[in-house]
């Protein structure tokens, strides 16, 4: 479904509640979780820029500029450092405004990726956040835009099969120019900190009218 654009402005305070179960832990190598070929992907160490804009103010935990290849120029900000955060999109291309998204994270933002997946033309906006535990678990965001609308774009829900054994420690690359691969080890009931039951692999594709499916689930493979 396409929204209209429509304009939101971040308040001067952002309460931002606390979930104590996916609180981050201590800051890691993120590099299993990444694909190290994507020039264009960020890390938390190569891309916060921590601030405080002012007295009692949210503090600002991510800021950077994206540009896709027809122009549009993406202005990224996410507010707080608690595991639920605050995220704000501004979109301009040719410095004329063409919308301003807000939204509710949970998680640090670690990638962002700017892609065409079905290839209309109209970028899609990929961003990853991630909150650990006892494991890494990792959070989708994306977006479809053309010059007038913008569309949400959603992870099919898995089946409870697919899900068997799940324990987050995903790791997600770009496949060709219109596949996004998901790899996740699977945990077997006798399982503690280290899996045995192999990797599962799920393949995502994006339709015509930008609505993300399944095109392949590989179960177990070692």
């Amino acid at each position: 479904m396409i929204l209209k654009m429509k304009r939101f402005l971040i308040p001067a305070v952002l309460s931002l509640v606390m979930f104590s179960a996916c609180q981050p832990g201590p800051k890691q190598n993120h590099s299993q979780s990444i694909d190290s070929l994507l020039d264009d992907t960020v890390t938390s160490e190569e891309g916060r820029q921590i601030k405080e804009e002012k007295s009692g103010s949210a503090k600002v935990s991510f800021e950077k500029s994206y540009t896709a290849p027809n122009g549009i120029q993406f202005n990224i900000t996410t507010l707080g450092d608690d595991s639920l955060r605050q995220m704000q999109i501004i979109a301009v291309r040719d410095g004329i405004f063409l919308t301003d998204i807000m939204e509710e994270i949970v998680g640090e933002l670690i990638i962002v990726r700017i892609t065409d997946l079905n290839d209309n033309d109209n970028p899609e906006l990929l961003i990853f956040t991630e909150t650990r535990d006892d494991h890494e678990y990792w959070h989708f965001y994306a977006y479809e835009f053309s010059d007038k609308d913008w569309n949400k774009i959603y992870f099919p829900e898995l089946s409870e099969e697919a899900l068997r054994g799940y324990r987050g420690e995903d790791v997600y690359r770009l496949i060709g120019r219109d596949m996004l691969r998901r790899t996740f080890p699977v945990f077997l009931e006798k399982d503690s900190t280290k899996s045995s039951g192999g990797k599962r692999v799920i393949e995502y594709m994006l339709n015509e009218k930008g609505e993300m499916y399944i095109d392949t689930i590989l179960v177990n493979k070692k």
